[in-house]
């Protein structure tokens, strides 16, 4: 599930979706798992996150979950069907891994980092398109 800001919903999300139907565009969201993951490293696991194989699948409703980007971006399609808009393409303007953190930034190095960009790629250049749980097989533009 997933849900735009109230504040910002009917009045900014809402004609902006309606354009972006209307013109056949792509909604560009950045994701970063590893900011999800960073701040909760005792209840993610680093292996969902770096599109590892999973034992452990998170559910919503009927849909199965096996790593951290397929749930943001389903929940950024959630939110759109929510205001009325199921069908407006996805893109993924902004992923990444860091490199290097900080000492209290567990897991920026170049390990997790290369395994992450390797795994995007090979999942979001599968041919055909594997999509996410809500978008099974959907073609999604994904900038690293």
């Amino acid at each position: 599930n997933g849900s735009f800001k109230a504040d910002i919903a009917e009045s900014i999300m809402q004609p902006m979706l309606s354009f972006l139907n209307r013109t056949d565009s792509y909604f560009f969201v950045d994701a970063y798992p590893y900011f999800a993951w960073s701040s909760n490293p005792v209840n993610i696991s680093l292996n969902y996150v770096l599109f590892g194989v999973s034992t452990t699948e998170i559910l919503d409703g009927q849909l199965q979950y096996s790593n951290m980007l397929d749930a943001q971006l389903d929940a950024v399609v959630a939110a759109m069907a929510d205001l009325g808009f199921p069908q407006v393409k996805l893109a993924v303007s902004e992923t990444g891994w860091p490199t290097k953190g900080a000492a209290d930034e567990p897991g920026a190095n170049v390990a997790n980092a290369a395994k992450y960009n390797r795994r995007l790629v090979s999942r979001f250049s599968a041919s055909p398109p594997v999509g996410t749980p809500r978008r099974p097989g959907a073609f999604i533009p994904v900038f690293v």
